[in-house]
């Protein structure tokens, strides 16, 4: 089979080119190998639209629905950890799996790993084999010969809060009929569904790549192109082109991509994979405005307070109050109480600020205490940008991991807050050789848009706008006619320069 590889490279005169797919059905088994001889990358999406949602780069689950995360490979999420890139040092870096959505439904995320993450064989011993007995669906699954913890796919990959939402997926394969399995390899259907993202065609539709990982499993590192299906049913393969191959392909490593369906039950948010929950510094001042999100990449946030639909208990028991009372002014702060938060690496109390309006969308977010030690209040500053009007500050304890990992809260404990936005004098002069056509505001909110003009005196020129005092941005500061928001509170001062 190297021979045969090699042997497809170096007769590839355009080096670019994609050669081919080969296929073979042993006892049911299928390896898929694809080949791009230059670059080995991904599966071919199928080109759609960003997904719904609050276009944020942190939102709240409804009813287990996550509306942002796109299937048909549009969206991808990041959930657990495992052995990808190399240390440099004979070793690799345990990284979060990226995986591929290929559909959003009825409450699960059909999920698919973007790269191959381990190689392995479809079974170990050259014998006859299906899907419901081959020794890789066991390693997947942690059955049998590897229900060792230390000897498996799924318990080396994900934490047991993680592990229970991946959902006892019934999955029919022709070979063997109906399995139950948390994780799997995709089929020959599966593989040419245009609904999940693939091309329909035979051709370039499994084009492999895997991490350095999976390729250090192998004697060659094009044997990562091999990309294990669980079935041949969909009949990908031109059998005249096989006939001059003969391989017992079923002890044959190749790289393992599996799938898997998680239920959305337990997640409280979705955040953009980076940056999602941005944060000032730890304190009552960490409250931060949620960033706008136009990507792709998200992680989940799970709940973990022993309740019907929580992964489990390690956050039970919290709960907060506010100790002040009456409306607050934006940029000023509220002073809280909470209790039964738990301690620990990672350990926070963080909160999210929504509209009593819309409680679904957070407006603000932010980690306010850090519980590496116990603590029991604390004051939170109200955004300066926040505008006028009734909302609630959802608090919960929190385990944060970080970028791409996933995170663990309590149930939420609200406070009601009213917010009167103070209001910002603006001022605007001119000098020499011109004058102040236009402003549109002589008191602002932190939230508005303040519109500006000048107009040169005959012989002078506008030249730009200063910002004598204040925290501004113009939208052009070169141009007479133009527009500032406000990045701070404090009173404006602005002046047209002429020349």
């Amino acid at each position: 089979m190297e021979k045969l590889l090699r042997g497809l490279k170096k007769n590839n005169p355009t080096r670019k080119k994609t050669i081919g797919i080969i296929c073979k059905a042993i006892g049911g088994a299928i390896l898929a190998l694809s080949l791009a001889v230059s670059n080995l990358v991904g599966l071919y999406p199928t080109e759609k639209a960003y997904a719904a949602g609050t276009g944020k780069a942190l939102q709240i689950l409804t009813n287990g629905v996550a509306a942002n995360i796109e299937g048909a490979q549009v969206s991808n999420v990041y959930f657990g950890t495992y052995p990808q890139s190399s240390d440099g040092n004979n070793g690799f870096i345990i990284e979060p799996i990226k995986w591929r959505a290929l559909q959003n439904s009825n409450g699960q995320l059909f999920l698919f790993s973007d790269k191959g993450i381990d190689g392995k064989e479809y079974n170990e011993t050259n014998t006859s084999v299906t899907w419901a007995t081959c020794t890789l669906r066991a390693w997947l699954n942690g059955r049998d010969a590897y229900i060792d913890p230390n000897n498996n796919f799924i318990d080396k990959a994900f934490s047991d809060n993680e592990k229970s939402v991946i959902a006892d997926s019934t999955i029919t394969t022709d070979s063997c009929g109906v399995t139950t399995d948390k994780l799997f390899l995709l089929s020959g259907s599966e593989v040419r569904n245009s609904s999940y993202g693939f091309r329909e065609d035979s051709y370039n539709t499994c084009i492999f790549e895997a991490t350095e990982y999976a390729n250090s499993k192998f004697t060659d590192p094009l044997f990562g192109a091999f990309g294990l299906l669980r079935s041949n049913d969909a009949n990908l393969v031109d059998i005249t082109f096989l006939t001059a191959i003969s391989h017992n392909y079923v002890t044959t490593p190749g790289s393992v991509r599996p799938a898997f369906n998680l239920n959305l039950s337990s997640a409280v948010f979705t955040s953009a994979a980076v940056g999602g929950k941005a944060s000032g510094t730890v304190g009552g001042g960490a409250i931060t405005t949620v960033a706008d999100y136009a990507g792709n990449d998200w992680k989940l946030t799970l709940l973990d307070d022993g309740s019907t639909n929580a992964v489990g208990s390690g956050h039970t028991g919290f709960s907060a109050s506010r100790v002040d009372s009456g409306n607050v002014t934006a940029g000023d702060n509220i002073t809280v109480s909470y209790s039964g938060a738990k301690t620990g690496s990672n350990e926070f109390v963080s909160a999210i600020i929504v509209s009593t309006s819309d409680e679904n969308t957070p407006l603000c977010y932010g980690r306010i205490a850090n519980n590496s030690v116990s603590s029991t209040g604390t004051d939170i500053t109200i955004p300066w940008n926040l505008p006028s009007g009734n909302y609630k500050v959802k608090l919960f304890a929190e385990q944060y991991n970080g970028d791409m990992k996933t995170d663990y809260v309590s149930a939420f404990s609200s406070v009601d807050v009213t917010v009167e936005a103070p209001e910002i004098r603006v001022d605007a002069e001119a000098g020499d050789g011109g004058n102040i056509t236009q402003k549109s505001h002589d008191t602002a909110h932190a939230y508005d848009r303040v519109n500006i003009m000048a107009t040169p005196e005959a012989g002078y020129c506008f030249q730009n706008w200063d910002c004598l005092t204040g925290n501004i941005s113009f939208e052009n500061a070169t141009s007479a006619s133009t527009s500032f928001t406000f990045t701070g509170f404090g009173d404006v001062r602005v002046k047209a320069i002429f020349a």
